[in-house]
C-alpha cells in the first residue's frame, strides 16, 4: 500500500500528520516514509516501525 500525503508546502520542521484507512483492525502494519521535494528529489526511506491498527 502507498499513501500520499496532499501535495501542499510545509516550513520547515512542521510536522504532518497522516491518517491510514482501511486496514484491519487489530492486523500488525509495516511502515516507512519517504519525503518528495519540490524538484522531485526524494529522501532516503526511514526505519520501519510496526504498529496494531485500532479504531480511531
Amino acid at each position: 500500500m502507498v499513501a500520499a500525503a496532499p501535495k501542499v508546502p510545509l516550513p520547515p520542521d512542521q510536522r504532518l500528520e497522516v491518517r491510514l484507512t482501511g486496514l484491519t483492525v487489530g492486523k500488525l502494519y509495516f511502515v516507512a516514509v519517504t519525503a518528495v521535494n519540490s524538484r522531485g528529489i526524494a529522501s532516503t526511506c526511514s526505519s520501519t516501525v510496526s504498529a496494531r491498527a485500532r479504531q480511531p
